[in-house]
């Protein structure tokens, strides 16, 4: 049944591709953090109408005024869920794990992380996207700024808006019932 008396139509495809600005702040053993930005690209696979499996690669800056500075490349592989995959707004949610590599020294930092977040997805046709989104990134392990300090890993937050195309033809399991 469609929910208050909307039009329920497939949508997208079995494959997305996913462009995103977003900020970056860290929460760390240093105090002052500042709010970098920086961007990040993903490819999507729907294994069934809701359900996604996200791989991605991205650019982000960490930084606390005066003490520590440094720049990541992050890679991700999350499962994700579309809340209502036949809307043309559909809140959604995300988890999943990865790593961030700080490029200060030389690509040999390498940190461990578990994500989730989640946002909201606007698309104004069947392919085409649009999406803010807030997400955390829980490190494990106490050292991105190179201080072990207090009880608490590091962790950063990403807000942010994308683009996603989608590719493939739909599951097409919307009932034509829903359209009457």
């Amino acid at each position: 049944i469609a929910l208050y008396d909307r039009k329920l139509e497939d949508k997208g495809g079995r494959f997305g591709f996913s462009v995103e600005g977003a900020s970056a702040i860290v929460s760390d053993d240093y105090s002052n953090p500042v709010t970098k930005v920086g961007g990040n690209i993903s490819f999507k696979y729907y294994l069934s109408p809701g359900l996604n499996l996200n791989l991605g690669g991205g650019y982000f800056e960490l930084e606390n005024e005066g003490t520590y500075k440094n720049q990541f490349l992050s890679y991700d592989l999350s499962i994700g869920y579309d809340i209502l995959p036949y809307d043309n707004l559909s809140p959604f949610l995300y988890a999943g794990v990865g790593s961030a590599v700080g490029q200060e020294p030389a690509l040999k930092e390498i940190h461990v992380k578990l994500q989730y977040g989640g946002g909201i997805e606007y698309l104004p046709t069947r392919k085409f996207g649009i999406k803010i989104f807030a997400e955390q990134n829980f490190l494990l392990d106490d050292d991105i700024e190179g201080l072990v300090q207090g009880k608490w890993n590091d962790l950063y937050w990403r807000i942010g808006m994308g683009l996603n195309f989608y590719f493939g033809k739909p599951y097409k399991k919307v009932k034509s019932v829903m359209f009457e």
